[in-house]
């Protein structure tokens, strides 16, 4: 039986919150270890192999279990590609013919996971996370033999098909790299893969600073809440992938020291993709300020004009209260005797105009209407 052995990293410090809706898959309490049930929503399972060397290479489409371990034997490298967990005997049979252990199939099921790396006596597992559609994610599991790489994905489709176009052109570094090298080819696949989903966020992120100037921003808070969750969850799921690259590159590691210096360029791939997240989030935290200080700013618009119509007509008021009191003149001489004045209306009202104008003109040198 093989002997698992745990590879651990420094810890790594909690990323920005955020929420996911995605549906967390494991296996029920209680069941006994390397119990393997398929998700409710599992895609059908296709497998799929390439085998290669200096002498060129073979696709098979579907091969059986005893298909893939043959060519492992005929070829330096060979790479089989299960998509979809769907179907568990199947995918029970390709770890009996290679020797998976499974707890590392159980892992590769329960979804979803911290990435991470696990080495074990005959192979190397490694969970990582790999970008899907617009604002998703998908686990993949991926397992280093000698020769050999095993790649279990929870649905078909990846961010793979450049380098099944390198296999196929028979690059010389894939042709003699052995499986080492394809390991670190897939990695780097995988993180690259996230960069245009960083880029495709920034360009929100303009987006709506852009539209924060252009119409009162009702809606934009909640917009601006969902990009910071959204890079939260990226980066929960990105920052892992330290310790795997770390792991790898330890001297004992089933990778080998000749492809030390291409993980080296993946991990400095990955501070490249963690610094574009932070700096992501810093400015969507930015952009959040930025709403409530042109909020407060419209707001403090509207109480300055709205005070500067109530000013205008306080004074207004008093002069139509204070002739509105009715006195009766005939009693007496100083009950206000404008009351019975010729042009009496046309002088208040004369009086009310003189005033807002000259309240106006006292307004705009003092500056409030800029």
């Amino acid at each position: 039986m093989s002997k698992r052995r745990s590879s651990r990293g420094a810890r790594s410090r909690p990323g920005p919150t955020g929420r996911t809706t995605r549906r967390v898959h494991r296996t029920k309490a209680g069941a006994a270890p390397g119990t393997l049930i398929a998700p409710p929503e599992a895609s059908a399972t296709k497998a799929y192999a390439m085998a290669w060397g200096p002498d060129g290479g073979v696709e098979r489409d579907d091969p059986s279990p005893e298909v893939a371990r043959t060519l492992t034997t005929e070829h330096p490298v060979t790479w089989i590609d299960l998509q979809g967990l769907a179907d568990v005997p199947r995918i029970e049979e390709f770890g009996h013919a290679f020797g998976l252990h499974a707890l590392a199939l159980e892992d590769a099921f329960n979804s979803p996971q911290r990435a991470k790396l696990e080495e074990f006596d005959e192979f190397c597992f490694v969970i990582a996370r790999q970008p899907h559609g617009d604002h998703g994610s998908e686990q993949i599991a991926l397992f280093l033999g000698s020769n050999w790489v095993i790649t279990l994905q929870e649905r078909v489709g990846d961010c793979f098909e450049p380098l099944r176009e390198r296999i196929r052109a028979g690059r010389p570094r894939l042709s003699t790299g052995g499986a080492g090298y394809l390991l670190y080819a897939m990695l780097d696949s995988i993180i690259d893969g996230w960069f245009p989903r960083v880029e495709a966020v920034r360009d929100r992120l303009d987006a709506l600073e852009a539209e924060l100037f252009e119409d009162d921003g009702r809606d934009i808070a909640p917009r601006i809440h969902a990009i910071k969750q959204e890079i939260g969850a990226a980066r929960r799921e990105i920052w892992p992938m330290r310790d795997v690259i770390s792991g790898l590159l330890r001297e004992d590691s089933e990778i080998g020291e000749e492809n030390h210096p291409y993980l080296r360029d993946c991990s400095d791939h990955l501070k490249v993709l963690l610094d574009g997240l932070d700096a992501a989030y810093d400015a969507a935290g930015g952009l959040f300020d930025l709403h409530l200080s042109l909020t407060s700013h419209r707001m403090n618009e509207v109480m300055r004009v709205l005070t500067i119509i109530a000013t205008l007509f306080i004074p207004l008021s008093f002069v139509a209260g204070l002739y509105g009191m009715n006195f009766d003149t005939t009693v007496s001489r100083w009950n206000m005797p404008e009351l019975g004045f010729k042009y009496g209306y046309p002088a208040a009202l004369t009086i009310m105009a003189v005033m807002a104008g000259g309240m106006l003109t006292w307004f705009r040198r003092k500056g409030w209407f800029r």
